[in-house]
Protein backbone atom coordinates (compact mmCIF):
# COMPACT_ATOMS: atom_id res chain seq x y z
CA UNK A 1 0.00 0.00 0.00
CA UNK A 2 1.27 3.63 -0.48
CA UNK A 3 0.03 6.54 0.93
CA UNK A 4 0.74 8.85 -0.94
CA UNK A 5 0.86 12.71 0.00
CA UNK A 6 1.00 16.42 -1.40
CA UNK A 7 0.16 19.75 -1.04
CA UNK A 8 -3.24 19.07 -1.52
CA UNK A 9 -3.52 16.22 0.89
CA UNK A 10 -1.37 17.99 3.79
CA UNK A 11 -3.88 20.96 3.51
CA UNK A 12 -6.40 17.79 4.79
CA UNK A 13 -4.25 17.12 7.84
CA UNK A 14 -3.34 20.45 9.31
CA UNK A 15 -6.76 20.59 10.86
CA UNK A 16 -5.73 17.32 12.68
CA UNK A 17 -2.15 17.91 13.34
CA UNK A 18 -2.52 17.99 17.43
CA UNK A 19 -2.98 14.21 17.26
CA UNK A 20 0.40 13.89 16.22
CA UNK A 21 1.87 15.38 19.44
CA UNK A 22 -0.05 13.27 21.18
CA UNK A 23 2.11 10.06 20.14
CA UNK A 24 3.89 8.11 23.43
CA UNK A 25 6.17 5.52 23.89
CA UNK A 26 4.98 2.85 25.41
CA UNK A 27 7.94 0.11 25.61
CA UNK A 28 11.62 0.02 25.80
CA UNK A 29 12.21 -1.43 22.12
CA UNK A 30 10.46 1.18 19.85
CA UNK A 31 7.57 -1.46 19.15
CA UNK A 32 4.26 0.19 21.10
CA UNK A 33 3.33 3.49 21.45
CA UNK A 34 -0.32 4.79 22.02
CA UNK A 35 -1.89 8.30 20.26
CA UNK A 36 -5.17 9.66 21.77
CA UNK A 37 -6.93 11.08 18.54
CA UNK A 38 -9.79 13.66 18.01
CA UNK A 39 -11.33 15.53 14.81
CA UNK A 40 -12.92 14.28 11.93
CA UNK A 41 -10.38 11.48 10.24
CA UNK A 42 -12.86 11.10 7.72
CA UNK A 43 -11.92 13.91 5.48
CA UNK A 44 -8.44 12.12 5.16
CA UNK A 45 -10.13 8.90 3.39
CA UNK A 46 -9.95 10.15 0.28
CA UNK A 47 -5.83 9.51 0.52
CA UNK A 48 -6.02 6.33 1.87
CA UNK A 49 -5.51 3.73 -1.45
CA UNK A 50 -4.26 0.06 -0.90
CA UNK A 51 -5.19 -3.19 1.41
CA UNK A 52 -3.06 -5.22 3.73
CA UNK A 53 -2.30 -8.64 4.21
CA UNK A 54 -2.22 -10.83 7.17
CA UNK A 55 -2.83 -13.62 9.33
CA UNK A 56 -4.14 -14.10 12.57
CA UNK A 57 -6.50 -15.68 14.99
CA UNK A 58 -9.09 -15.19 17.33
CA UNK A 59 -12.34 -16.21 19.75
CA UNK A 60 -14.68 -14.73 21.91
CA UNK A 61 -16.09 -16.16 25.26
CA UNK A 62 -16.93 -14.88 28.38
CA UNK A 63 -15.31 -14.71 31.91
CA UNK A 64 -17.44 -16.87 34.84
CA UNK A 65 -18.28 -13.09 35.79
CA UNK A 66 -20.58 -12.80 32.57
CA UNK A 67 -18.09 -10.54 31.18
CA UNK A 68 -16.94 -11.22 27.11
CA UNK A 69 -13.90 -11.25 26.39
CA UNK A 70 -11.96 -11.07 22.47
CA UNK A 71 -8.80 -12.62 22.55
CA UNK A 72 -6.47 -11.62 19.12
CA UNK A 73 -3.17 -12.52 17.55
CA UNK A 74 -2.46 -10.46 15.17
CA UNK A 75 0.11 -12.71 12.69
CA UNK A 76 2.17 -10.97 10.40
CA UNK A 77 5.85 -10.80 9.17
CA UNK A 78 6.95 -7.61 8.97
CA UNK A 79 10.83 -7.71 7.61
CA UNK A 80 13.22 -5.09 7.39
CA UNK A 81 15.84 -5.35 4.89
CA UNK A 82 18.90 -2.92 5.93
CA UNK A 83 20.14 -1.93 2.49
CA UNK A 84 23.51 -0.49 4.19
CA UNK A 85 24.29 -3.50 6.50
CA UNK A 86 22.20 -6.11 3.94
CA UNK A 87 20.93 -7.55 7.26
CA UNK A 88 17.08 -8.76 8.31
CA UNK A 89 15.16 -7.90 11.14
CA UNK A 90 11.61 -8.61 12.58
CA UNK A 91 10.22 -5.25 13.37
CA UNK A 92 6.88 -3.52 14.00
CA UNK A 93 5.15 -0.44 15.02
CA UNK A 94 1.95 -0.95 16.42
CA UNK A 95 0.17 1.85 18.25
CA UNK A 96 -2.64 1.73 20.46
CA UNK A 97 -5.06 4.41 19.32
CA UNK A 98 -7.54 5.76 21.54
CA UNK A 99 -10.20 7.99 19.10
CA UNK A 100 -13.28 9.56 18.52
CA UNK A 101 -13.89 11.18 15.39
CA UNK A 102 -16.09 14.32 14.20
CA UNK A 103 -18.68 12.14 12.87
CA UNK A 104 -18.41 9.53 15.28
CA UNK A 105 -21.43 8.31 17.79
CA UNK A 106 -19.15 6.75 19.97
CA UNK A 107 -15.59 6.53 21.37
CA UNK A 108 -13.09 3.64 20.97
CA UNK A 109 -9.63 2.25 21.46
CA UNK A 110 -8.46 -0.15 19.13
CA UNK A 111 -4.93 -1.62 17.70
CA UNK A 112 -2.92 -0.12 14.29
CA UNK A 113 -0.59 -1.77 12.62
CA UNK A 114 1.26 0.98 11.67
CA UNK A 115 4.07 -0.86 9.50
CA UNK A 116 1.21 -0.19 6.76
CA UNK A 117 1.72 3.36 6.44
CA UNK A 118 4.62 2.13 4.12
CA UNK A 119 4.94 -1.85 4.30
CA UNK A 120 8.53 -1.55 2.37
CA UNK A 121 9.70 -0.41 5.97
CA UNK A 122 11.26 2.44 4.60
CA UNK A 123 10.29 4.92 7.21
CA UNK A 124 7.62 3.18 9.40
CA UNK A 125 9.11 0.35 11.74
CA UNK A 126 11.03 -0.17 14.80
CA UNK A 127 11.43 3.49 16.59
CA UNK A 128 9.95 4.92 13.73
CA UNK A 129 7.81 7.31 16.10
CA UNK A 130 10.55 8.86 17.99
CA UNK A 131 11.47 11.05 14.92
CA UNK A 132 9.58 13.64 14.52
CA UNK A 133 9.37 14.43 11.13
CA UNK A 134 6.91 15.08 8.11
CA UNK A 135 6.29 11.75 7.70
CA UNK A 136 4.82 11.24 10.97
CA UNK A 137 2.17 13.37 9.28
CA UNK A 138 1.08 9.60 8.18
CA UNK A 139 0.26 8.44 11.20
CA UNK A 140 -2.97 10.65 10.93
CA UNK A 141 -4.67 7.79 8.15
CA UNK A 142 -4.13 4.88 11.38
CA UNK A 143 -8.11 5.36 12.13
CA UNK A 144 -8.22 3.25 9.31
CA UNK A 145 -5.20 0.53 10.08
CA UNK A 146 -7.00 -0.41 12.91
CA UNK A 147 -6.77 -4.22 12.97
CA UNK A 148 -9.11 -4.75 15.83
CA UNK A 149 -10.41 -2.68 18.40
CA UNK A 150 -13.70 -2.03 20.70
CA UNK A 151 -16.19 0.99 20.96
CA UNK A 152 -17.80 2.44 24.19
CA UNK A 153 -20.85 0.16 23.73
CA UNK A 154 -19.06 -3.14 23.94
CA UNK A 155 -18.73 -3.55 20.52
CA UNK A 156 -15.92 -5.25 19.00
CA UNK A 157 -14.22 -6.20 15.58
CA UNK A 158 -10.96 -7.75 14.20
CA UNK A 159 -9.98 -8.78 10.63
CA UNK A 160 -8.56 -11.91 9.47
CA UNK A 161 -6.75 -12.56 6.72
CA UNK A 162 -8.22 -15.00 3.51
CA UNK A 163 -6.72 -16.40 0.57
CA UNK A 164 -8.87 -16.60 -3.00
CA UNK A 165 -9.14 -19.46 -4.59
CA UNK A 166 -6.04 -20.91 -6.64
CA UNK A 167 -5.38 -21.56 -10.25
CA UNK A 168 -2.61 -22.97 -11.97
CA UNK A 169 -0.50 -22.11 -15.31
CA UNK A 170 2.03 -24.91 -16.43
CA UNK A 171 5.38 -22.93 -17.56
CA UNK A 172 8.76 -24.13 -18.49
CA UNK A 173 10.66 -26.42 -16.17
CA UNK A 174 12.76 -24.71 -13.95
CA UNK A 175 15.37 -26.12 -11.74
CA UNK A 176 14.78 -25.20 -8.08
CA UNK A 177 18.85 -25.12 -7.71
CA UNK A 178 19.09 -22.11 -10.05
CA UNK A 179 16.39 -20.04 -8.19
CA UNK A 180 17.51 -16.83 -6.58
CA UNK A 181 17.20 -16.77 -2.44
CA UNK A 182 14.34 -14.35 -2.82
CA UNK A 183 12.86 -16.65 -5.27
CA UNK A 184 13.11 -20.04 -3.25
CA UNK A 185 11.26 -18.19 -0.39
CA UNK A 186 8.20 -18.75 -2.70
CA UNK A 187 9.08 -21.95 -3.27
CA UNK A 188 6.91 -24.75 -3.60
CA UNK A 189 8.62 -28.15 -3.83
CA UNK A 190 6.35 -31.14 -4.88
CA UNK A 191 8.43 -34.10 -4.23
CA UNK A 192 6.25 -37.30 -5.61
CA UNK A 193 5.87 -38.37 -8.81
CA UNK A 194 2.79 -37.54 -10.44
CA UNK A 195 1.95 -34.97 -7.82
CA UNK A 196 0.09 -31.74 -9.03
CA UNK A 197 -0.18 -28.53 -7.12
CA UNK A 198 -3.08 -28.78 -4.74
CA UNK A 199 -5.78 -26.12 -5.32
CA UNK A 200 -7.16 -26.26 -1.36
CA UNK A 201 -3.97 -24.59 -0.28
CA UNK A 202 -4.99 -21.54 1.18
CA UNK A 203 -0.79 -20.61 1.77
CA UNK A 204 -0.32 -20.05 -1.88
CA UNK A 205 0.03 -16.59 -3.12
CA UNK A 206 0.48 -15.23 -6.70
CA UNK A 207 4.75 -15.27 -6.10
CA UNK A 208 4.19 -18.65 -5.64
CA UNK A 209 6.16 -20.88 -7.73
CA UNK A 210 5.37 -24.75 -7.88
CA UNK A 211 7.72 -27.19 -9.25
CA UNK A 212 7.97 -31.07 -9.25
CA UNK A 213 11.15 -32.24 -9.63
CA UNK A 214 10.26 -35.69 -10.47
CA UNK A 215 8.38 -34.96 -13.34
CA UNK A 216 10.37 -31.89 -14.07
CA UNK A 217 7.47 -30.00 -14.55
CA UNK A 218 6.63 -26.35 -12.65
CA UNK A 219 3.41 -24.17 -12.22
CA UNK A 220 2.62 -20.08 -11.65
CA UNK A 221 -0.28 -19.41 -9.30
CA UNK A 222 -3.15 -17.29 -10.89
CA UNK A 223 -5.60 -15.90 -8.07
CA UNK A 224 -8.81 -15.35 -8.63
CA UNK A 225 -11.33 -12.29 -6.66
CA UNK A 226 -13.51 -13.18 -4.22
CA UNK A 227 -15.50 -10.03 -3.19
CA UNK A 228 -17.09 -8.42 -6.05
CA UNK A 229 -19.85 -6.25 -4.59
CA UNK A 230 -20.82 -3.65 -7.33
CA UNK A 231 -23.94 -2.60 -6.61
CA UNK A 232 -25.15 0.83 -8.03
CA UNK A 233 -25.63 3.34 -5.40
CA UNK A 234 -23.56 2.14 -2.77
CA UNK A 235 -20.06 2.95 -1.25
CA UNK A 236 -17.48 0.96 -2.21
CA UNK A 237 -15.18 0.52 0.98
CA UNK A 238 -11.89 -2.16 1.98
CA UNK A 239 -12.80 -3.91 5.18
CA UNK A 240 -10.53 -1.57 7.65
CA UNK A 241 -12.91 1.42 6.52
CA UNK A 242 -16.29 -0.58 7.00
CA UNK A 243 -14.45 -1.85 10.54
CA UNK A 244 -14.10 2.23 11.54
CA UNK A 245 -17.50 2.78 10.47
CA UNK A 246 -18.92 -0.15 13.00
CA UNK A 247 -16.70 1.35 15.66
CA UNK A 248 -17.79 4.82 15.68
CA UNK A 249 -21.44 4.31 14.62
CA UNK A 250 -22.41 1.08 16.30
CA UNK A 251 -23.70 -0.51 19.49
CA UNK A 252 -24.46 -4.18 18.67
CA UNK A 253 -23.68 -7.06 16.20
CA UNK A 254 -27.03 -6.25 14.87
CA UNK A 255 -26.27 -2.84 13.65
CA UNK A 256 -22.88 -3.49 12.34
CA UNK A 257 -24.44 -5.99 10.15
CA UNK A 258 -26.91 -3.77 9.05
CA UNK A 259 -23.91 -1.44 8.21
CA UNK A 260 -22.40 -4.14 6.28
CA UNK A 261 -25.36 -4.30 4.01
CA UNK A 262 -25.38 -0.52 2.96
CA UNK A 263 -21.47 -0.32 1.22
CA UNK A 264 -20.17 -2.60 -1.39
CA UNK A 265 -16.36 -4.30 -0.18
CA UNK A 266 -13.67 -3.79 -1.88
CA UNK A 267 -11.25 -7.07 -2.37
CA UNK A 268 -8.06 -7.34 -4.32
CA UNK A 269 -7.58 -10.30 -6.39
CA UNK A 270 -4.64 -12.14 -4.26
CA UNK A 271 -6.05 -11.42 -0.86
CA UNK A 272 -9.88 -11.00 1.20
CA UNK A 273 -10.97 -10.86 4.57
CA UNK A 274 -13.48 -12.16 6.72
CA UNK A 275 -14.50 -9.64 9.44
CA UNK A 276 -15.74 -10.85 13.18
CA UNK A 277 -17.93 -9.08 15.28
CA UNK A 278 -18.74 -9.35 19.12
CA UNK A 279 -20.96 -7.65 21.28
CA UNK A 280 -21.34 -8.41 25.20
CA UNK A 281 -23.96 -11.32 24.13
CA UNK A 282 -23.12 -12.30 20.56
CA UNK A 283 -20.20 -12.85 18.06
CA UNK A 284 -20.56 -13.45 14.22
CA UNK A 285 -18.36 -13.58 11.32
CA UNK A 286 -19.05 -11.39 7.84
CA UNK A 287 -18.09 -12.70 4.76
CA UNK A 288 -17.74 -11.56 0.82
CA UNK A 289 -18.42 -14.38 -1.32
CA UNK A 290 -18.48 -12.90 -4.68
CA UNK A 291 -21.48 -10.35 -4.48
CA UNK A 292 -23.01 -11.90 -1.27
CA UNK A 293 -21.89 -10.85 2.22
CA UNK A 294 -22.84 -13.72 4.68
CA UNK A 295 -23.26 -13.72 8.34
CA UNK A 296 -22.65 -16.68 10.47
CA UNK A 297 -22.82 -17.14 14.38
CA UNK A 298 -19.05 -17.48 15.52
CA UNK A 299 -16.70 -17.43 18.62
CA UNK A 300 -13.70 -18.81 17.32
CA UNK A 301 -11.83 -18.36 13.72
CA UNK A 302 -8.45 -18.08 11.80
CA UNK A 303 -7.74 -17.46 7.60
CA UNK A 304 -10.30 -20.19 6.04
CA UNK A 305 -13.74 -19.87 5.32
CA UNK A 306 -16.73 -20.30 7.57
CA UNK A 307 -19.46 -19.93 4.96
CA UNK A 308 -17.87 -22.01 1.95
CA UNK A 309 -18.74 -25.91 1.84
CA UNK A 310 -15.11 -26.57 1.27
CA UNK A 311 -13.52 -24.26 4.10
CA UNK A 312 -10.67 -23.00 1.70
CA UNK A 313 -7.59 -21.53 3.30
CA UNK A 314 -5.74 -22.15 6.30
CA UNK A 315 -4.53 -22.04 10.24
CA UNK A 316 -6.50 -24.44 11.40
CA UNK A 317 -4.39 -25.92 13.95
CA UNK A 318 -4.57 -22.75 15.30
CA UNK A 319 -8.35 -22.63 15.18
CA UNK A 320 -8.30 -25.63 17.53
CA UNK A 321 -6.51 -24.71 19.76
CA UNK A 322 -8.88 -21.91 20.42
CA UNK A 323 -11.85 -23.88 20.53
CA UNK A 324 -10.61 -25.73 23.14
CA UNK A 325 -9.79 -23.25 25.29
CA UNK A 326 -13.68 -22.60 24.96
CA UNK A 327 -15.14 -26.12 25.50
CA UNK A 328 -12.65 -26.93 28.30
CA UNK A 329 -13.73 -24.12 30.10
CA UNK A 330 -17.69 -24.16 29.93
CA UNK A 331 -18.58 -21.74 32.90
CA UNK A 332 -16.07 -18.87 31.55
CA UNK A 333 -12.17 -18.32 30.96
CA UNK A 334 -10.28 -15.74 32.79
CA UNK A 335 -7.79 -13.24 31.00
CA UNK A 336 -4.81 -14.92 31.97
CA UNK A 337 -6.01 -18.30 30.93
CA UNK A 338 -7.51 -16.35 27.33
CA UNK A 339 -3.88 -15.01 26.61
CA UNK A 340 -2.12 -18.51 27.48
CA UNK A 341 -4.00 -20.17 24.93
CA UNK A 342 -3.22 -16.91 22.62
CA UNK A 343 0.52 -17.59 23.94
CA UNK A 344 -0.07 -21.53 22.39
CA UNK A 345 -1.95 -20.54 19.08
CA UNK A 346 1.00 -17.80 18.30
CA UNK A 347 3.00 -18.26 15.08
CA UNK A 348 7.23 -17.29 15.28
CA UNK A 349 8.62 -18.49 12.10
CA UNK A 350 12.05 -17.06 13.45
CA UNK A 351 11.34 -20.10 15.53
CA UNK A 352 10.15 -22.57 13.62
CA UNK A 353 6.95 -22.27 14.44
CA UNK A 354 4.55 -22.11 11.76
CA UNK A 355 5.14 -19.43 8.82
CA UNK A 356 3.52 -16.05 10.18
CA UNK A 357 5.02 -13.74 13.23
CA UNK A 358 2.57 -12.83 16.00
CA UNK A 359 3.31 -8.94 16.51
CA UNK A 360 0.60 -8.93 19.32
CA UNK A 361 -1.71 -11.08 21.49
CA UNK A 362 -4.67 -8.79 22.99
CA UNK A 363 -7.50 -10.25 25.21
CA UNK A 364 -10.20 -7.05 25.26
CA UNK A 365 -12.77 -7.21 27.99
CA UNK A 366 -15.73 -5.76 25.93
CA UNK A 367 -17.56 -5.07 29.22
CA UNK A 368 -14.95 -2.87 30.83
CA UNK A 369 -13.06 -1.54 27.34
CA UNK A 370 -10.00 -2.45 28.13
CA UNK A 371 -7.30 -4.28 26.36
CA UNK A 372 -4.15 -6.55 27.71
CA UNK A 373 -1.33 -6.42 25.27
CA UNK A 374 1.76 -8.82 24.58
CA UNK A 375 4.11 -7.92 21.67
CA UNK A 376 6.34 -10.06 19.29
CA UNK A 377 5.66 -13.17 21.43
CA UNK A 378 6.73 -11.99 24.69
CA UNK A 379 4.19 -13.03 27.25
CA UNK A 380 6.36 -12.18 30.26
CA UNK A 381 5.96 -8.56 29.65
CA UNK A 382 2.14 -7.45 29.49
CA UNK A 383 0.78 -4.14 28.73
CA UNK A 384 -2.54 -2.83 29.81
CA UNK A 385 -4.59 -0.20 28.45
CA UNK A 386 -8.62 1.36 28.57
CA UNK A 387 -10.89 3.62 26.55
CA UNK A 388 -11.74 4.97 29.95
Amino acid sequence: MDIKIGLKEICSFLPLLHNVASIKKEDRNGLLYSMDYTGDYYRLLPVLDGIFDAGCTVFAHKTPAGEMLLGRNYDLRHIYHDPETGTEEMTGLITVLRSQGGKAGYASIGICDAVWLDPNCRIFRRGSFDHKDKNTLRALMLPFLTMDGVNEKGLAVSILHLTTDNSFEETDYTDPATLSEKEKKDLVLLNAPGEVPDKMNGRLTKRSIIINPCDRRTWKVIKGQSARQTEPGKRSVPHTVLMRMMLDSCANCAEAVALARTVNIRSLPESDYHIMVTDPDRSVILEWIGSRLTVEECFHAANFYNNRADHFGYGYDRDDILKTAIDKNPDGISEEDCMKALEKASQNCLAGKDLGFTQWSAVYNLNRQSIRLALHTDYKQLYTFSLK
